[in-house]
């Protein structure tokens, strides 16, 4: 099912670059009250998000993103736990990879009859933006962070009937800089295909050639939904 999902997924993704925030002190659980959806944190290192939802690299000849876990403190946010390491390598011309989470959980339960599986879907309409931790030790990193509606609620996201929509991630040495962690804070607004935020299939970081370095390692920490303190300012930052 997976390569039925992917196979041409982006084939006629939109090319917005959308604004984002990198390394803004956003409110956190601690700061201001808001309210916080961790999709990941990587510490139980397996291949499944907090939500249940499967995650997994693409590799084929030539082209890979390979998802592994670390605990070594330099390469982990707060030097504790565990992070997300993704190895890409799309040095061949038009080559992409990518490493995806998806927010349906494997198994969402079933009928008491006939044992027909029920998808269920998390509403995240009530959440202001996505965010994580990135950290570069090599820079220049670019990369795509997308959000797959799956609008017929099948659970298979299938293109050209399903929809997708993306947000430029640009590792620039004035706001990300090379070794350092950095939050990425990407307002949901700005995934502007995305309608319903109660079918929202997947978060997927895609690497392409052509785009920042061919070949190198991104680590990646505490992936999440989060939504805005009530009568909070939103705070301001510096724009790409």
């Amino acid at each position: 099912m997976r390569v039925k999902k992917f196979l041409l997924f982006l084939v006629g993704v939109s090319a917005f670059t959308a604004p984002l925030f990198i390394g803004l002190p956003l409110f956190s659980a601690e700061e201001g009250g808001a309210e916080i959806f961790m999709i990941d944190n990587f510490d139980k290192r397996i291949m499944f998000n907090l939500l249940g939802g499967k995650t997994q690299g693409y590799e084929e000849a030539g082209t890979k993103c390979v998802p592994r876990f670390t605990t070594v403190p330099k390469e982990t946010h707060g030097g504790t736990g565990s992070s997300l390491r993704l190895d890409f390598y799309v040095t061949a011309t038009n080559s992409f990879s990518y490493y995806w989470s998806s927010l349906i959980p494997e198994h969402s339960g079933k009928f008491d009859a006939g044992g027909v599986e029920i998808i269920e879907f998390k509403n995240f309409s009530k959440y202001d933006y996505i965010s994580f931790w990135m950290m570069d030790p090599q820079g220049g990193v670019d990369f795509r962070v997308e959000l797959h509606e799956d609008v017929d609620g099948d659970g298979v996201y299938i293109m050209g009937r399903d929809k997708t929509s993306s947000v430029n991630i640009a590792s620039q040495n004035d706001i990300a800089k090379r070794g350092e962690w950095q939050k990425v804070v990407i307002p949901l607004s700005s995934f502007n295909m995305i309608d319903d935020r109660k079918h929202m299939a997947e978060i997927v970081f895609v690497f392409k050639n052509g785009h920042g370095v061919n070949k190198g390692t991104v680590y990646i920490d505490d992936l999440a939904f989060g939504a805005y303190p009530k009568n909070k300012d939103k705070g301001k930052g510096r724009l790409l």
